[in-house]
């Protein structure tokens, strides 16, 4: 008796091209949430228990349909799934409080409340797929998916180890499958592990995976989101600050408050505060150099902007002790804002013995 055999899927062919034929697309880095996530990309959200990271997602969820500002950062307007595999009814309570605390309605946001298997590329992975292609004739017809959050990571594994390299990859591959099908870049919410210095616990194959990694931690009531790897993008290592302000929904059947948190972005603040500051050490830098420029010509010493000279001008206000608490980096920033500024011009100021011109700094009291 022969052995028929089955029919093999048929494979697309391996993409490739001449460098002669490869043009550069700007839409193919568009960032959703600016510098910090991309279009169609893959990211991992991690942190401590209670640091934040669902409320913090959330808030991001909330405002992307609006295209509102998320902690100081710009978003491309559209929809966003989120896929609550633990804690729904807590995502519900933090819709209610973010709807009653700024008086606004939240459309293109959709909720999946329930514990999904990733792991079975042909059950849960693919019901997904179908449920948010069948979504494309009602809301997502006139708003494109920006954004699907998948919280938690271990709660979509269906039980399989998250420390084992092989168990990663297919929960990786389900990533890929939805990111890719859907056009809309997925998010990881993660755990750290027990050593919350070694980042995400679970098999490292993910933070190699994605394309952005966020960690979120909490102290002194500040939560942070630190961006701690970014492949397409130059925001590694930078820090969006919030504060989570609890809002009263009511009481439950013992007459007990009903609370839930939304955020508030203090980077914004800190972000003025710190350039209040940088101001004023520019002008404070900008009056010694100035005073001590005085000075040394007083004392017959002319300096130059030429930093390979002996009369580099930070140089002679520090060797002279014209400096203050400045710092020769301080001192030539200074320097340079005062010439782009025109109150020091590079001018000549004599003649060497060969006759060549010598320039120096001088001081333009026009």
């Amino acid at each position: 008796m022969s052995v028929v055999p089955l029919p093999q899927p048929e494979r697309p062919p391996i993409p490739f091209q001449w460098a002669s034929t490869i043009a550069y697309d700007p839409e193919e880095l568009r960032e959703i949430v600016e510098s910090v996530l991309t279009a169609g990309g893959m990211s991992m959200w991690y942190g401590e228990s209670n640091s934040g990271k669902t409320t913090i997602l959330l808030d991001l969820g909330f405002r992307m349909p609006s295209g509102l500002p998320w902690l100081g950062k710009r978003t491309a307007k559209g929809a966003v799934i989120y896929i609550a595999a633990e804690g729904a009814g807590s995502v519900k309570r933090r819709l209610e409080a973010y709807r009653q605390h700024h008086a606004c309605k939240v459309y293109a946001f959709g909720l999946i409340s329930t514990t999904l298997n990733l792991m079975d590329p042909s059950a849960d992975v693919e019901d997904l797929i179908q449920l948010i292609d069948d979504l494309k004739t009602e809301l997502l017809s006139t708003e494109p998916l920006q954004l699907i959050i998948i919280d938690t990571v271990a709660r979509v594994m269906g039980g399989s180890n998250e420390n084992a390299s092989e168990d990663m990859a297919r929960l990786i591959s389900a990533g890929d499958r939805i990111r890719k099908h859907t056009g809309a870049h997925v998010a990881w919410v993660h755990h750290s592990g027990k050593d919350a210095t070694k980042g995400a616990r679970g098999h490292s194959s993910l933070r190699a995976a994605v394309d952005t990694e966020c960690e979120i931690t909490s102290e002194g009531g500040v939560h942070a989101v630190t961006v701690t790897k970014q492949r397409d993008l130059s925001t590694k290592g930078e820090k969006l600050s919030a504060r989570f302000t609890s809002i009263n929904l009511g009481t439950n059947q013992w007459g007990n408050p009903v609370t839930a948190c939304v955020v508030e972005p203090v980077e914004a603040a800190s972000a003025h505060l710190q350039a209040m500051v940088d101001a004023s050490a520019r002008e404070a830098a900008e009056a010694v150099v100035l005073s001590g420029f005085r000075k040394l010509l007083e004392m017959g010493i002319a300096t130059t902007s030429a930093k390979n000279s002996p009369d580099y001008l930070p140089r002679q206000l520090l060797d002279m002790r014209l400096a203050g608490t400045f710092d020769r980096t301080a001192l030539t920033g200074a320097m340079n804002d005062l010439m782009v500024r025109g109150i020091l011009k590079r001018e000549v100021i004599g003649h060497y013995s060969n006759r060549d011109p010598r320039y120096g700094l001088v001081l333009n009291d026009a």
